[in-house]
């Protein structure tokens, strides 16, 4: 079930956090990224039918281009894995380390400087942290 797979999943980000979160980023880039190069073979293979066109024949010409783009369709590996390499490594594995280190360090040092209260180091304040990483 759903449930089974969650908790196995939260089991290995807690035994395994880097090796989990390289390889599921991985996985989410290159999905994403097909799913990117899908739908760009299939914009740039759809024309714009003219007026005359669109009224002549109920636009046939989309649903061609449709089938065209299907078949026309080349997968870029090279891409493909240049989204892997970059989500594994940097989105799973170096952000992981960057997190660890923001709350580690930054936390104390802004409330140190009275950027924030105290709250925020006891882990009350999550969208702060969250806020300062988008600096």
């Amino acid at each position: 079930s759903i449930t089974n797979v969650l908790d196995s999943y939260g089991l290995l980000l807690k035994n395994q956090p880097v090796t989990t979160k390289a390889i599921t980023s991985g996985i989410l880039a290159t999905v994403g990224d097909a799913i990117a190069q899908i739908r760009s073979s299939k914009a740039q293979q759809v024309p714009v039918p003219s007026q005359s066109s669109a009224v002549i024949d109920n636009q046939p010409d989309a649903v061609d281009a449709d089938v065209n783009a299907a078949n026309d369709f080349e997968y870029n590996a090279k891409r493909g894995l240049a989204f892997l390499v970059f989500g594994a490594l940097y989105t799973g594995a170096f952000q992981h380390y960057w997190f660890q280190f923001m709350s580690n360090h930054l936390i104390g040092w802004g409330a140190g400087l009275h950027l924030w209260g105290s709250a925020i180091s006891s882990g009350d304040a999550v969208g702060d942290v969250l806020l300062v990483d988008q600096m």
